[in-house]
């Protein structure tokens, strides 16, 4: 069978949903916390898909002009952005080391953790042993639930809570890939909603829930494979650069509709669609279809 007739055609169509998840999160919409699933989505194809395989010096430069790249002009394009509403970082204020793992901007963290795991996984696949799964399966389970209750119980500074909840899931995203199995898929990703859903049940929501909505639509899109359609493709294409342009769509829409923001779902609505309107456009520019 072709790669074309194996594509993950739901996770092409996923991707974008994946992105109004995380707009609607940052929207303050009610029930974000189920929306923020859509971060967990991406993360977990992070690891099931890190890169093709090639020599080192070359999968650093695509992952580095894929994920840095991007980070570093949006860096410079948010920082303009704070210096021109007075809220940028300026030498002589204090400075958290940790934020130079972010950027500006909150959202921006994704990036390195997306950069430093694609190089992770790619290195450890060709290496990885293939089988049995139960200890891996075991060890997933202990990173998860260690995850999920040291974010509860320590002070952590972003981003190293964000990565803490988040790595598990690109850890689940990767034994799925060297577990090609339908069986052991479905195995991994039970497992993992299993165990986020006994941490939920005794109170620990951050990266709980957002594990157990994310998990059944991750093997949801494993299970479907056959010919891409176009129109979830292209859609699939601009997720990635509405998560990187959204917050700038806010700023706007906060300026010109300051009324809008008194309603968080139409809010989080109008901004989405913007951010794929402008994403389309921008991406009309072969530079900065590379990027986004």
């Amino acid at each position: 069978m072709s790669a074309e007739q194996t594509r993950l055609v739901v996770y092409d169509g996923l991707k974008l949903l994946a992105a109004l998840g995380v707009v609607l999160f940052h929207a303050g919409v009610p029930g974000r916390d189920v929306w923020y699933a859509g971060m967990f989505v991406f993360v977990f194809f992070l690891g099931y898909a890190p890169g093709r395989a090639q020599p080192w010096a070359g999968l650093l430069q695509s992952r580095a002009r894929r994920l840095l790249l991007p980070w570093l002009i949006c860096c410079a394009v948010y920082y303009a952005l704070g210096l021109y509403r007075g809220t940028a970082w300026i030498p002589g204020m204090p400075l958290d080391p940790f934020s130079l793992l972010i950027g500006p901007a909150i959202h921006l963290w994704f990036l390195p953790f997306a950069f430093i795991c694609g190089l992770v996984f790619a290195s450890l696949r060709p290496v990885w042993p293939a089988g049995p799964l139960a200890p891996q399966l075991a060890g997933l389970v202990l990173i998860l639930a260690a995850g999920i209750v040291l974010n509860r119980h320590s002070d952590l500074p972003a981003p190293a809570g964000q990565w803490l909840v988040s790595f598990p899931m690109a850890a689940a995203g990767f034994l799925c890939s060297v577990h090609r199995g339908r069986g052991a898929g479905a195995a991994i990703l039970l497992s993992t909603m299993a165990v986020a859903g006994a941490c939920l049940a005794l109170g620990f929501v951050d990266g709980a829930l957002q594990a157990v909505v994310a998990a059944p639509v991750c093997l949801i899109a494993l299970s479907w494979r056959g010919r891409g359609h176009p129109v979830l493709i292209r859609a699939g294409e601009t997720a990635f650069g509405v998560y990187l342009v959204h917050p700038a769509v806010f700023l706007l829409l906060w300026k010109l509709a300051p009324a809008l923001g008194k309603t968080p779902y139409g809010f989080g609505l109008t901004a989405f669609a913007l951010s794929v309107a402008l994403v389309a456009l921008l991406r009309l520019w072969p530079p900065a279809r590379r990027m986004l």
